[in-house]
C-alpha cells in the first residue's frame, strides 16, 4: 500500500511520484488525493509495464543480434554461393544435354550411313536378281525353242504313207525306224491323227 506524506506518495513507483512531482513543479500545488491516485493506479501501472516492455525490446536486439551484420553478411555470402552453385549445376546440365545430343546425332549419322549402305547392297542384289531372272527367262525360252525344234525333227510323219505302212517312213536324218519300234509307231500314228 502506498502512503501519502505531505501531499506526496511514498513507496510508490517512479511513474506515480514523477507524475505527482511534475504537478508541483508546474505550479499546481494541489496534491493528488489518495482516491484519485487509486483510480489512476491501474492505468499508470499499464503505462509503466509498456515502458518496461519497450525498454526490454530495445535492449534485446542488442543482446540477441550482437553479430547481426556478420549474420547478414554470411547469409548474403551463402545466397551468392547458392546462386553460383545453381548456375554451375545448370551449366553442367546443359553440357550433359549437349553431349547426349551430340552422341545421338553421331548414332543417327552412323545409322543413316548403315541404311544407305544396306540400300545400295539391296539395289545391287536387286539388279543381280533381275539380270539372273532375265538370263533364266532367256535360257528357258531358248530351251523351249530347242525342245520344239528337236520335237519337230524327231516327230516327222509321212502325210501319205505307202501301202506297206510304216516300214518305209524316214525321219529328217534319213534313218529308217527298226521294225517293231513302238515309239516310232506312236509318233507316226499321232501324226496321222492330226
Amino acid at each position: 500500500m502506498y502512503t501519502h506524506s505531505r501531499g506526496f506518495l511514498t513507496n510508490a513507483p517512479d511513474c506515480l511520484r514523477s507524475a505527482e512531482t511534475s504537478r508541483h513543479s508546474t505550479g499546481l500545488r494541489r496534491p493528488i488525493p489518495l482516491l484519485e491516485t487509486r483510480s489512476l493506479l491501474p492505468e499508470l501501472l499499464k503505462i509503466e509495464v509498456h515502458k518496461v516492455e519497450d525498454l526490454e525490446q530495445r535492449r534485446r536486439p542488442d543482446l540477441i543480434y550482437e553479430g547481426f551484420p556478420q549474420v547478414i553478411a554470411e547469409r548474403d555470402s551463402l545466397k551468392d554461393q547458392l546462386s553460383e552453385a545453381n548456375r554451375k549445376i545448370a551449366d553442367l546440365e546443359n553440357m550433359a544435354r549437349a553431349f547426349q545430343i551430340r552422341q545421338l546425332e553421331d548414332e543417327l549419322a552412323k545409322k543413316a550411313e548403315e541404311n544407305q549402305w544396306l540400300k545400295s547392297q539391296l539395289d545391287r542384289k536387286g539388279k543381280e536378281f533381275a539380270k539372273l531372272r532375265n538370263n533364266i527367262r532367256s535360257a528357258y525360252t531358248d530351251m523351249e525353242k530347242a525342245v520344239a525344234t528337236l520335237g519337230s525333227a524327231f516327230m516327222f510323219t509321212v502325210k501319205s504313207p505307202p501301202e506297206n505302212g510304216n516300214d518305209y517312213s524316214y525321219d529328217l536324218l534319213g534313218a529308217m525306224p527298226s521294225a517293231g519300234d513302238d515309239m516310232w509307231l506312236k509318233y507316226l500314228s499321232d501324226g496321222d491323227d492330226k
